[in-house]
């Protein structure tokens, strides 16, 4: 330090290595003899909060101006790294006002530190913390020391149990779970809604322990199969199906969930250990395709019998989701003689997916579809996009102008009509005609473009 240029040293990596090394000589020194310009006075606090070395923050806190660090900030790293020593000296020494009490009590339970709620409950003004958040934060981070210590020293109208036991379950916590069960009226808790909680988190154990000790009547086990599905928990999915009673919940519902929330592992396990006639395979594939899950169509296509689903349904689901990716899977394996292409195809406008109408145009024989009911649908169904790729890529001989015309004026299309007035040749359609049919359906804005844009001696 006396010998070298101080430019030359990283005085905020060597201010931190000194805290590490809770070394309050080297700090003191480097505080005396260092341009503070070369180093962050809030990150040299937190670094002491960090590493819980009470005699430099203590220094600290004497000897600089606390406009250059955060008492808030300070509070909350000696909760967060648990050292009460440290909260004890900031407590009484600092205006409480200056700290967010709030932030500090969930940073004391986020690191289970007792010792520091528990003064803090002693010492501080309840006004400035919130009790409720406080077990929350106990429970989302697991500290059953600090749920058991505030159920016996706090008010409990302060808090909701219901809420406790949700949040127990809710972040896996068995043991908080085991002891609100054996020390708290059940008839407080709301069972259906802590079940779903642990399904959603997909704590097995949690699952096992209430549907061992709680009264059935208290939840729903459809909701808790549902739950499950939905949360793509195959373990509990598994350990309900093995011990509980299948008549109490419904199967076609929990095979569908687990389609609708995408989950094959689930849809393989239920496919594989219920009877079939407990579910419809038909209502499944169209879950399945509803949903986009590629991987669950290929499943059934490969392993059912194709006589229990109807192929067209299928497709035509996957067309009027506009499943690009599903559609070309069942058209490259499935026989073409099992779906109707001209459906496929108005399935595809009328969802406006012009992805699915481009590979039909490029990969199906044009004789299978109509390209004019293919131009009218996507007219009908408003789908600009579609429009220009058949205007740009089919022969306008295959289809009827006027008729196009006239079903964008009909349905009320603006964007359409303006791109066949600019686009196409004014003699392939009857302007009076579309003047007419844009009255006929009360079309105003279309009305007023054609006013103001078509020649008064076409009218």
């Amino acid at each position: 330090m006396e010998n070298v240029d101080h430019a030359l040293f990283d005085m905020k990596t060597a201010m931190n290595k000194a805290c590490q090394c809770r070394s309050l000589d080297i700090v003191k020194y480097l505080m005396e003899n260092v341009d503070p310009a070369l180093f962050d006075t809030k990150t040299v606090m937190n670094a002491a909060c960090q590493y819980g070395l009470l005699d430099i923050v203590k220094y600290l806190m004497e000897n600089v101006d606390h406009a250059l660090f955060d008492t808030k900030t300070v509070m909350n790293a000696a909760c967060q790294c648990g050292s009460l020593s440290i909260v004890k000296y900031l407590m009484e020494n600092v205006d409480h006002a200056l700290f967010d009490m709030k932030t500090a009590m969930n940073k004391a339970c986020q690191c289970r530190s007792l010792d520091i709620v528990k003064y803090m409950m002693e010492n501080v003004d309840p006004a400035l913390f919130d009790t409720k958040t406080i077990m929350n934060a106990a429970c989302q981070y697991g500290s059953l020391g600090i749920v058991k210590y505030l159920m016996e020293n706090v008010d409990p109208a302060l808090f909701d149990t219901k809420t406790v036991m949700n949040a127990a379950c809710q972040y896996g916590s068995l043991d908080i779970v085991k002891y609100l069960m054996e020390n708290v009226d059940h008839a407080l808790f709301d069972m259906k809604t802590a079940m779903n909680k642990a399904c959603q988190c997909g704590s097995l154990d949690i699952v096992k322990y209430l549907m061992e000790n709680v009264d059935p009547a208290l939840f729903d086990t459809k909701t808790v199969m549902n739950a499950a599905c939905q949360y793509g928990s195959l373990d509990i999915v598994k350990y309900l199906m093995e011990n509980v009673d299948p008549a109490l919940f419904d199967t076609k519902t929990v095979i569908n969930a687990a389609c609708q929330y995408r989950w094959l592992d689930i849809m393989k396990y239920l496919m594989e250990n219920v009877d079939p006639a407990l579910f419809d395979t038909k209502t499944i594939m169209n879950a399945a395709c509803q949903c986009r899950s590629l991987d669950i169509v290929k499943y059934l296509m490969e392993n059912i019998d194709p006589a229990l689903f109807d192929t067209k349904t299928v497709i035509n689901a996957a067309c009027q989701y506009g499943w690009l990716d599903i559609m070309k899977y069942l058209m490259e394996n499935v026989d073409p003689a099992l779906f109707d292409t001209k459906i496929v195809m108005n399935a595809a406008c009328q969802c406006q997916s012009l992805d699915i109408v481009k590979y039909l145009m490029e990969n199906v024989d044009p004789a299978l579809f109509d390209t004019k009911t293919v131009m009218n649908a996507a007219c009908q169904y408003g789908s600009l996009s579609i429009v220009k790729y058949l205007m740009e890529n089919v022969d306008h001989s295959l289809f009827d102008t006027k008729t196009v015309m006239n079903a964008a004026c009909q349905c009320g299309w603006l964007d359409i009509v303006k791109y066949l007035m600019e686009n196409v040749d004014p003699a392939l359609f009857d302007t009076k005609t579309v003047m007419n049919a844009a009255c006929q359906y009360r079309s105003l804005d279309i009305l007023k473009y054609l006013m103001e844009n078509v020649d008064p001696t076409f009218v």
